[in-house]
């Protein structure tokens, strides 16, 4: 049995949601949104406010946190033999 976190779901749940395509456009519009807020910053203060409500939207929707990138929903697939070299493979 795989032991859940604090969440409630297991790793293979949450990583199972990178294949939802939902979840995955959410992904994208919740680091749009937070790319306009920190372009639009006035005050360090307000963005991290803007920025916490932002983040619980998403956690209320999905029960995790939204990755901090795009490229977890999104990958470059040219990535895969940058990296396949890079490595040694």
């Amino acid at each position: 049995m795989t032991a859940n976190p604090a969440s409630g779901r297991s790793a293979e749940e949450v990583l199972d949601l990178l294949k939802n395509a939902g979840f995955c456009a959410d992904v994208k519009r919740t680091i749009a949104k937070a790319a306009g807020i920190a372009e639009q910053v006035r005050s360090l203060k307000v963005a991290a406010a803007q920025l916490d409500e932002l983040e619980q939207e998403f956690k209320q929707r999905w029960g995790v946190s939204p990755p901090t990138t795009s490229e977890l929903v999104d990958p470059d697939p040219r990535w895969d033999p940058v990296d396949a070299i890079g490595s040694g493979r």
